[in-house]
């Protein structure tokens, strides 16, 4: 005998859309974010869309609430909260880094071959755009395209990392973390 208090509610139609719309929302702007990452983005994008990702997680929380007390589904409204669940997941774990770095570091490779700068302009590499593509201290350096102060990208040293002394005296000071096969992550420092 099921009383009228525990009977599930059926959900409206527009509850039905609402929640599909939502879960749409959460798809486009998690894959636009995992892209941002794992193509090294630019700041104001990231932040802008981690603030829209918390907004919708926002709203899908209060949906999925909704779901459990107005209509006895704790189904209902779920999928958003799992996709975002997911994301912060794969970005915790570094994955959209990963997956761009997979993604281009091939073509990577053979631009690393030559090291010939890529002109004025900026190019794109793989998923990366950088503002600069040229030989340095001994390896191919690719610097992205970032709105900081800081200058950073990767670079290529086949023989392994240079050694302090191939500093120039009044240049910046050049900060190395190994990365990939020969590859490391570079900022300039100073």
């Amino acid at each position: 005998m099921n009383s009228v208090a525990t009977q599930r509610r059926r959900r409206p139609t527009w509850f039905r859309v609402w929640t599909f719309l939502l879960l749409f929302a959460v798809i486009v702007v998690g894959a636009l974010l995992f892209w941002q990452l794992g193509a090294e983005g630019t700041l104001p994008v990231r932040t802008a869309l981690f603030a829209g990702l918390g907004v919708l997680g926002f709203f899908a929380l209060i949906t999925w609430l909704v779901s459990i007390v107005r209509y006895r589904s704790p189904l209902g409204g779920l999928g958003s909260l799992l996709v975002i669940a997911v994301l912060g997941v794969a970005v915790w774990q570094n994955v959209p880094e990963r997956a761009g770095w997979r993604v281009s570091v091939n073509t990577l490779e053979g631009r690393a071959e030559s090291c010939e700068a890529p002109g004025p302009d900026r190019t794109r590499l793989g998923v990366y755009t950088f503002r600069f593509v040229g030989p340095k201290h001994g390896g191919c350096f690719f610097y992205l395209d970032a709105e900081s102060q800081e200058s950073y990208g990767f670079a290529r040293f086949p023989d392994g990392q240079p050694s302090a002394d191939t500093e120039v005296a009044g240049a910046p000071a050049i900060e190395y973390s190994s990365w990939y096969n020969g590859w490391y992550k570079f900022t300039e420092v100073g």
